[in-house]
């Protein structure tokens, strides 16, 4: 099962929080969230929550204290099944996890004054596409996409965005196939990268 958990921004609700999650957190993730300021910490310490019920979701025994980080910086656990993606985006944090599959999401509000049809993103076919479809909901199909796929492979921005294509809902890449699903929540386009096909999202919303 894949499970995936939406929550909107609520500054109230990070006051109560805060001092709970970062105290299970290590060093350098506390570090980290106090890089940000305002909004950007706020989403950084939901996410932190959403990664716990996750964890809980799943009955699975793991401290975020132990969060480790990959040579590209990608979020991990040691010696567990259990695999997990997060996304923030304006006023939504989401985070997908499961035990049985890699995994990438990624959350973006559609807005047209962001379309960028020279994004580097992209490979040559999507932006011709993205010529002859140029609005905010076909844009953002793609960008989400290549940031789920880029997660999922465990690459982040280092991933060669050129050598994938994700305008259909299957791509083959490193001798793997990897399917693609995008659904849009208020405006918002959320773009999910697994390695196993046709499997049920189940989607949780929750209000702090």
């Amino acid at each position: 099962m894949i499970h995936l958990i939406i929550a909107e921004y609520n500054k109230a609700a990070v006051a109560l929080i805060e001092k709970e999650v970062k105290k299970k957190l290590n060093p350098y993730e506390l570090g980290r969230i106090d890089k940000y300021k305002d909004q950007k910490k706020d989403q950084k310490i939901i996410g932190f929550e959403l990664l716990q019920r996750q964890l809980d979701y799943f009955n699975q025994n793991i401290s975020l204290y132990d969060l480790k980080r990959s040579q590209f910086h990608q979020p991990y656990f040691e010696s567990t099944a259990f695999q997990f993606s997060l996304s923030y985006s304006n006023n939504f944090v989401i985070c997908l996890a499961s035990l049985i599959t890699p995994l990438g999401v990624d959350i973006a509000l559609e807005d047209a004054t962001l379309i960028n049809v020279e994004s580097e993103l992209l490979n040559k076919k999507e932006k011709e596409n993205l010529v002859l479809n140029n609005n905010a909901k076909h844009f953002f199909f793609l960008h989400t996409r290549k940031e789920a796929i880029s997660k999922a492979l465990g690459l982040g921005i280092y991933l060669d965005y050129s050598s994938i294509d994700v305008q259909s809902n299957e791509l083959r890449h490193q001798n793997k196939n990897w399917f693609l699903n995008t659904l849009t929540e208020n405006n918002y386009a959320i773009s999910c990268a697994t390695a196993i096909e046709h499997t049920e999202i189940h989607i949780s919303k929750i209000e702090f």
